[in-house]
């Protein structure tokens, strides 16, 4: 095996021995630091690599089918690696999002570092700023017989219940186009009783991530996109975040409770007449 001193030499010329000093010191396995290496040198099986070799006729990301995998795609801009590392309690996810290599990105972590580490207990939902109001969206996915729910509750900056709905969806192929469904019936529904300003929050951060970037040229479900966008465009103000389940509980709730009926439960303005019939409180 190489040894660690050749390794920061063979990489002086490219970010400096200092840099490296501090990659090796790092409290981590070994192994994780070979890893960590690989990466930096692009040195890694992703799916660019793996097409320039001929063995892939596509680098698109076999996780969110979404964007070519590149060593940056792969540990920190796909949806799934930021779920990975949104659970850190040191909130590197925020810093040096855009980096055009991930030896870039070492450097960018290793100098902003951040000291402070975040409460590992669960997420709570927040009220939007005044002025605004909040939609919470979610989907579930039933199996006998197959069907989706969506749910959605929309609060402004009092945690007021201004409205929400219930609705029973077709099959969905999976998750992804589940949440896509979701979002979009969502932002429907806010049009419709009148909502202008919104922050728009689901718990998938592949998804919300995808809308929020929207580069979804050649995406399996860009149909759906499109059509986000397209309502996105008929709000003043709007903005788009993930957040944890924790934080999404009423329309999660919302979407498991189709499951329980035949029809369409929607209310603008008295939603807790729309939703009488549920056996939670939304809060």
């Amino acid at each position: 095996m190489v040894r660690e001193d050749n390794w920061a030499e063979s990489s002086s010329g490219v970010v400096g021995q200092s840099l490296w000093k501090k990659f090796w010191k790092l409290k981590i396995p070994n192994k994780v630091k070979v890893f960590g290496w690989r990466a930096c040198h692009n040195a890694l099986p992703t799916g660019q690599n793996l097409m320039k070799r001929g063995v892939l006729e596509v680098a698109i990301c076999e996780l969110c089918t979404l964007f070519s995998e590149d060593c940056v795609h792969a540990l920190w801009q796909c949806g799934v690696a930021q779920d990975i590392w949104a659970g850190s309690l040191v909130g590197v996810q925020k810093i040096a999002t855009q980096q055009v290599s991930f030896l870039h990105l070492v450097e960018k972590l290793l100098e902003e570092k951040p000291t402070e580490h975040r409460s590992a207990h669960p997420s709570t939902w927040l009220p939007p700023p005044a002025g605004l109001y909040k939609l919470n969206f979610d989907a579930a996915m039933f199996s006998d017989p197959p069907f989706t729910g969506y749910g959605a509750v929309i609060r402004n900056e009092n945690a007021d219940v201004m409205a929400s709905f219930s609705v029973r969806g077709s099959k969905a192929v999976d998750s992804s186009e589940a949440e896509l469904l979701a979002c979009r019936r969502a932002i429907q529904f806010a049009i419709e009783v009148g909502i202008t300003d919104a922050v728009i929050e689901g718990d998938n951060a592949m998804i919300m991530g995808s809308i929020a970037k929207k580069d979804l040229s050649g995406a399996r479900l860009g149909h759906i996109f499109m059509d986000i966008q397209a309502l996105l465009m008929e709000l003043t103000c709007f903005s788009v975040s993930s957040v944890k389940r924790e934080a999404n509980t009423a329309a999660h709730s919302l979407a498991r409770y189709v499951r329980h009926i035949r029809n369409t439960i929607a209310a603008a303005n008295n939603p807790f007449a729309a939703t009488a019939e549920l056996p939670f409180t939304i809060a």
